[in-house]
């Protein structure tokens, strides 16, 4: 009974000892389990906090999406505007080099025009120029022609007066001619003679059968030197031309004239 007893009081202890070992092991497992499951809740209200950030942030960031969209739906409607008003600007410089290149062909033919037209104008200057000359020169001889003809006008009435004077001593009839008889050649002189305008006036008119367009040989002591051709038939004189095969000739007043 007592060997009974023992034995029971053995197994009662050693299972109290159980008991308590695990009981202890309980114990430390339900701590380790509630420091596990605190550190679980702790990571848990972490990774929800992170989730309300990232939430947060994803929101965000969703909103900055849209609003960047708008922005680039946006800043494509501007490019494709700026990309018309390039080409549109792009035409313009085209055409408005176009015309640039039109108006300097038109520049240059103008410049050319103006070239060729300042040259026509020097060269009608130049013409005009001479004219002008010309013109002087024509006065210079029109005016030695005048007085050379206001000489020869008082020279003229010197002898006519002169001649007056002699017909009226000679001559019987003025419609006779001056010491002719009937069939012979019809002779007179050379007044004045003239070689710058090459002309000379002799003493024969229309009262001796003189007419424009009659050549009148001239002669010096019976030696024949050349002809001249009446131009200009007054009443006792007359305008004869020097031709121009006799400018070298000398001619001189007081030579004798024959009508051929």
């Amino acid at each position: 009974m007592e060997k009974n007893l023992k034995s029971f009081s053995g197994v009662l202890l050693t299972a109290s000892t159980l008991f308590l070992i695990t009981t202890v092991s309980l114990f430390f497992m339900r701590q380790a389990e509630i420091e596990k499951r605190v550190s679980v809740e702790k990571r848990l209200d972490d990774l929800t906090k992170e989730k309300v950030k990232l939430a947060n942030a994803l929101e965000e960031t969703i909103v900055i999406k849209n609003d960047l969209e708008v922005k680039l739906g946006g800043l494509e409607e501007r490019a494709k505007s700026l990309e018309g008003q390039l080409d549109e600007e792009k035409r313009s410089r085209e055409t408005v080099y176009s015309q640039l290149e039109n108006e300097k062909r038109e520049s240059r033919r103008i410049a050319d025009d103006l070239i060729k037209v300042q040259g026509e104008k020097d060269q009608i200057s130049q013409t005009l120029t001479g004219i002008r000359n010309e013109c002087e020169s024509l006065k210079a001889q029109l005016s030695s022609v005048q007085q050379a003809k206001e000489v020869l006008e008082s020279k003229l009435k010197d002898i006519l007066s002169k001649k007056e004077v002699e017909l009226e001593k000679i001559v019987v009839r003025p419609e006779a001619p001056v010491n002719q008889d009937a069939g012979a050649p019809i002779k007179g002189e050379i007044l004045v003679i003239n070689k710058k305008f090459d002309f000379a006036v002799v003493s024969l008119g229309d009262d001796a059968g003189i007419r424009p367009g009659m050549n009148l040989n001239v002669y010096r002591n019976g030696r024949f030197l050349t002809a001249l051709q009446v131009e200009k038939v007054h009443a006792s004189m007359s305008a004869a031309k020097i031709p121009p095969e006799a400018k070298n000739i000398d001619i001189r007043e007081g030579d004798e004239v024959v009508v051929q």
